[in-house]
């Protein structure tokens, strides 16, 4: 006899798949629930599959990034990065791409998102990923050289 397993993290209600994950504790200060539970709009046990594998990771990732926040910074007095700048509560550059490109990206092609991912991956290069608020005329000048002296 087979037996039938649900994909990770979900379940079913009305044939419909929804995905269900409990909030770890040291995180559970920044939710209003203990667990997340989103229908995935399918009663396809392969797009159930592919959707909670996504929003599984999604989270993860997003989880590592709010523990990152949380932890001390090692040798802190050694960085040539302002300390000013570890504390900033603003997106880093590359949140406000994602946050441009889902705002701006509706309707564009897969060009679009090359291009910009691109010319945020020169700058990621050139000066580094910061949080917006960290960025300064002089950091635009450095970068405008950089762009002249890397050539087309």
């Amino acid at each position: 006899m087979k037996t039938y397993k649900h994909p990770s993290y979900t379940y079913q209600k009305g044939g419909v798949y929804y995905f269900s994950k409990a909030i770890p504790k040291d995180l559970a200060h920044y939710y209003v629930q203990r667990r997340i539970v989103k229908s995935l709009r399918t009663k396809s046990f392969s797009r159930a599959k592919t959707a909670s594998r996504s929003l599984a990771s999604k989270l993860e990732d997003y989880w590592l990034g709010l523990r990152l926040q949380q932890a001390d910074v090692p040798a802190a007095h050694l960085l040539v990065t302002p300390r000013e700048q570890l504390s900033s509560e603003f997106p880093t550059i590359e949140d406000a791409l994602d946050v441009y490109l889902a705002v701006k990206g509706q309707s564009k092609g897969k060009l679009f998102f090359n291009d910009a991912k691109r010319n945020l991956s020169y700058l990621a290069a050139c000066i580094g990923s910061r949080p917006l608020d960290c960025y300064s005329t002089a950091d635009a000048a450095t970068f405008r050289e950089w762009l002249v002296n890397r050539g087309p």
